[in-house]
């Protein structure tokens, strides 16, 4: 079954999702070091929810772990 293993796989990121925290005036380098550290913060409840909500309306996202194309391979440094 595809998705992330949590202590194992690096955080999936959609760079695009991450672009769009610049709106809500989010520091988009501290955001991505705190969503691949997996921080329980508001910045990255928002980039999660940002992220749900493209996917919900129909966006394809490589962040998407319920894609059978999933590969978290992808993620890593």
């Amino acid at each position: 079954m595809p998705g992330t293993i949590i202590g194992i796989d690096s955080a999936p990121i959609d760079i695009e999702i991450l672009k769009q925290l610049e709106i809500h005036n989010i520091d988009i380098d501290y955001a991505r070091k705190c969503i691949e550290a997996n921080k329980k913060n508001q910045i990255t409840s928002t980039y999660y929810l940002l992220l749900k909500k493209f996917i919900k309306q129909g966006g394809e996202s490589v962040a998407d772990a319920r894609k059978p194309s999933y590969d978290p391979q992808v993620f890593l440094k």
